[in-house]
């Protein structure tokens, strides 16, 4: 079951998206919709003998799960196709969608006390009364059709419940649900309960490019001032460093080599450039002095979830 859109690869990537947390009220100022898709492929038809139906005519799978959130409006959209519209019509298999700045979707204690916040929607749609005949029956077989089933929607940290009807085309289930809780939210990724491709990325925020030579160079010499993470500039060298645009300024991340190697231990540094030159914000979870459980407490859920426990 193949996911659309790229999983996070890169170390300073990861830490660049953290920032956004920290800015997005701003940010959603000129980004409204944010959406991503997931597509699978069609299951393949076992082996068999006699007369037997397509795999796909005996049970629901669905072939692509849409997701759009505006972040102006507070809504959020999804739209679910299933192989064999046809053959199926209005009778839905049932889905659960969650749709989170905690890219991943774990929620995490930290042994010393700290907990990071989550703002996780969980959208679930359950699945059509399985008293209604799909297959040839459909629709001619003289019985009212039925609705599409309704959506409902919980966000952590919040009680109650929202709810959305859902429509039906002939092709595409569409299910919306909305509430002024909604708007705003740094919400990064959606998952869909049973694939097991991880996470996808919602578009629309803020991208990040490699760092330019020049900055490279600004970098390590505020991390050699800082020395983050034990970082000396006679032995150590930064990689992989990323730069995004913010609103209010710039933000950078770049992976430290620990006395002059690279290792999947090394720590991220954060910077961001203010008074017209790159400053050290933190670095990663191996640092010389490790932040406190209340700075780290202070920081945006998902900056305290990429810096200190990813």
């Amino acid at each position: 079951m193949p996911v659309t859109g790229q999983l996070y690869r890169c170390a300073w990537r990861v830490a660049l998206i953290a920032t956004l947390a920290a800015i997005a009220p701003a940010a959603n100022a000129t980004a409204a919709v944010h959406s991503d898709e997931v597509t699978y492929n069609q299951p393949t038809q076992p082996l068999s003998i006699g007369p037997t139906l397509p795999i796909i005519e005996q049970a629901p799978y669905f072939e692509s799960v849409a997701v759009s959130y505006d972040d102006i409006a507070g809504s959020v959209t999804l739209s679910v196709t299933q192989f064999a519209s046809g053959w199926w019509g209005p009778s839905f298999a049932g889905i659960d969608v969650y749709v989170t700045g905690q890219c991943g979707g774990t929620k995490i204690d930290s042994d010393d006390g700290v907990k990071m916040a989550s703002n996780e929607l969980h959208i679930s749609v359950p699945e059509s009364d399985s008293d209604f005949p799909a297959g040839p029956l459909y629709p001619a077989d003289g019985l009212s059709t039925p609705a599409p089933p309704t959506a409902t929607a919980t966000l952590a940290g919040h009680t109650g419940e929202v709810s959305g009807s859902g429509t039906f085309d002939g092709t595409t289930f569409t299910f919306t649900v909305s509430d002024p809780a909604f708007v705003q939210q740094d919400w990064f990724c959606t998952t869909v309960d049973g694939s097991d491709q991880g996470f996808a990325e919602l578009t629309g925020w803020p991208v990040g490019t490699a760092a330019t030579r020049a900055q490279l160079r600004a970098m390590t010499t505020a991390a050699n001032l800082h020395h983050a993470a034990g970082f000396v500039r006679k032995t150590d060298y930064l990689y992989d460093a990323g730069v995004v645009d913010l609103p209010g300024g710039d933000w950078a991340a770049a992976s430290a080599t620990s006395h002059g190697h690279k290792s999947a231990g090394n720590d991220t540094i954060v910077f961001r450039f203010s008074g017209g030159r790159w400053r050290v914000v933190d670095s990663g979870f191996l640092a010389v002095a490790m932040p406190t459980p209340a700075f780290i407490a202070s920081l945006p859920p998902l900056v305290q979830w990429t810096l200190f426990f990813a």
